[in-house]
């Protein structure tokens, strides 16, 4: 079935899109937050859909190009495609609902401190491939990813 002109109001924490139809809730897979698109379900659950994004209809004003180019082929980031303020707020609201979801406390809000948007993580997780090389999955598969350098791993790390 195809979802059509739905718009992806939120993000999850392994970025798909959020959007909501028909009385449920769809996580999209490939969706920018903030864009209008048609949607093909791939899985019907009891409370949400799960679904594969065909096409953008309308872009988001939010979306941009990503620093990294491995981006779309690495599973290593999520929502690098979106602007970085926004990516703030995105993931204030995901620590809010998960706060929420484990107990029942509701914040209005939360105060975020920025870090580096760029060389900030001390930890990632490595696939080695056959030839001793470091790789990423690809996002929601099992497919090594090759890469010369993590634009969100620390320096120290990319060495």
């Amino acid at each position: 079935m195809i979802l059509k002109n739905i718009k992806i109001i939120d993000v999850l924490q392994d970025g798909r899109g959020v959007a909501r139809t028909e009385g449920k809730t769809v996580f999209v897979e490939n969706a920018v937050y903030g864009e209008t698109l048609d949607a093909e379900i791939i899985a019907e659950k009891k409370n949400f859909l799960e679904a594969y994004k065909l096409n953008t209809k309308i872009k988001s004003d939010y979306q941009r190009k990503p620093p990294c180019p491995y981006f779309y082929e690495c599973g290593g980031c999520s929502i690098m495609d979106i602007n970085y303020k926004t990516q703030l707020e995105l993931k204030k609201n995901l620590i809010i609902n998960a706060i929420r979801k484990s107990t029942k406390i509701e914040l209005s809000d939360l105060e975020i401190l920025e870090s580096p948007e760029l060389r900030y993580r001390n930890k990632v997780r490595l696939q080695v491939d056959e030839d001793g090389g470091l790789n990423y999955l690809e996002a929601y598969s099992k497919k090594k990813v090759k890469i010369d350098d993590c634009l969100i791993a620390n320096e120290l790390l990319s060495k």
